[in-house]
């Protein structure tokens, strides 16, 4: 176990946490707020960001390579986003205290697409995105065993 493990280090946010918690807020309540009423080409906006951004199975002819990084910052709720929030900061604080900045932002990235490409072969679609809390918890404990 760290020997600076819950000794007042969490007062201040790391880096990669505080820009991550920062930009899912942001793009909450852009989605929330400020795209509702609007349309683009006769569809309602927030129906479009869904189609480009959220993750769709390759077989759907709606994917698009990019939604393999955009689909991380989309919630479905407010409290979808406080929930996937308090697991970055109670889980992820900590993980890039030990790996590094560098190491925990190439993880938080690189894990969506192992849960994405892991979950079927056949259908990966934004259904999977709270198995990212998931990853951020087993890689928690397995810095702090339990027992």
């Amino acid at each position: 176990m760290s020997a600076q493990f819950g000794q007042g280090r969490m007062g201040a946010f790391p880096p990669v946490i505080k820009f991550l918690l920062a930009s899912n807020v942001i793009v909450f309540i852009i989605q929330s707020i400020f795209l509702q009423g609007m349309t683009f080409g006769g569809l309602p906006i927030d129906v479009v960001v869904m189609e480009k951004f959220a993750l769709w199975p390759a077989t759907s002819g709606s994917f698009l390579p990019w939604q393999l990084l955009s689909y991380q910052f989309m919630h479905g709720g407010i409290s979808h986003l406080l929930f996937n929030m308090l697991a970055l900061w109670m889980f992820g604080v900590e993980l890039e205290y030990i790996w590094g900045s560098r190491k925990f932002a190439a993880y938080y990235v690189l894990s969506p697409l192992q849960v994405c490409f892991t979950s079927s072969s056949h259908h990966c679609s934004a259904v999977v995105l709270p198995q990212q809390s998931v990853h951020l918890v087993r890689s928690w404990v397995f810095c702090w065993p339990l027992g």
